[in-house]
């Protein structure tokens, strides 16, 4: 089978030709994956079981917090079914963000040695936290069953879900990125923002618990937005239209600065290393 040879260049581009320059190094970013996955679970006892631990133990801590403490209403849904439809998504979101300020320092002698879209970097988290995330799914269909809990026609649009996920944690990461080359304190400060996105996030609670006045400012979360996705597709939840339409504004605007932003400082990015 015959390989076609593409020359990559480090000039200056339109985010269209870069993303097709990303696509170009579709081969790479496999690669790159298998690697981080390799290196993620190397050498430990438990493994991917840590992807069932994790948010196991996070449901069973925030449910006492939750149905004990503040009683939360999980809109007629067992609550496992409720809290996980936010979780998931959430240690998504967190797992890509999280790790986006390192992610140059992590990777400094591939960066400076050759030229790839550094992006690839970033795209490569999104990419090992959706593969993660299919698994925890299969996960919640199994709750499903075991709570005799009947999806709808609504579950077919999970793909759409993810992808405005992936959407948003990859925004957040690009900007992080870019921020955390100019100012250093930004690696102490994502760990604190990222927590403090979780507690303004409905992740435990649902959208109804939000004062009707504040609904609106919640919705410049894009993230409430996602986890409200989740639950409209999971669990049959409500919506809100107009608050959405807020939230999606707020992501494509994000995306948009973001990539334009990446593009024009990545080579600046590299010298900074």
């Amino acid at each position: 089978m015959p390989f076609t040879t593409k020359t990559i260049t480090s000039e200056a581009e339109s985010p269209l030709a870069y993303f097709e320059k990303c696509w170009n190094s579709r081969s790479l970013l496999v690669l790159m994956v298998m690697r981080e996955l390799n290196i993620k679970y190397a050498g430990s006892q438990v493994g991917k079981w840590w992807l069932l631990i994790y948010p196991l133990v996070t449901l069973f801590i925030y449910k006492l917090i939750s149905q004990y403490v503040f009683k939360v209403q999980s809109e007629g849904v067992p609550y496992v079914l409720f809290a996980l439809s936010g979780i998931i998504p959430w240690m998504f979101f967190s797992s890509v963000v999280a790790n986006s300020a390192s992610v140059f320092p992590a990777n400094r002698d591939l960066v400076k040695k050759s030229y790839f879209p550094r992006a690839l970097l970033l795209i490569v988290k999104v990419v090992v936290g959706v593969l993660e995330m299919g698994i925890t799914l299969l996960i919640y269909f199994l709750l499903m069953l075991i709570f005799q809990f009947q999806p709808t026609t609504k579950l077919l649009l999970l793909p759409l879900a993810i992808a405005c996920n992936a959407i948003v944690a990859f925004s957040f990461s690009l900007w992080i990125t870019v921020l955390s080359m100019r100012f250093r304190d930004i690696f102490q400060a994502v760990p604190l923002l990222v927590n403090l996105m979780l507690w303004l996030t409905p992740v435990f609670y649902p959208v109804a618990m939000i004062p009707k006045k504040f609904l609106p400012l919640a919705y410049f979360n894009p993230m409430t937005f996602v986890v409200d996705a989740y639950r409209f597709v999971l669990i049959g939840a409500t919506f809100q239209p107009f608050n959405w339409v807020i939230s999606l504004i707020v992501s494509i605007l994000m995306f948009i600065t973001g990539v334009l932003v990446f593009i024009k400082r990545e080579d600046r990015l590299v010298e900074n290393l």
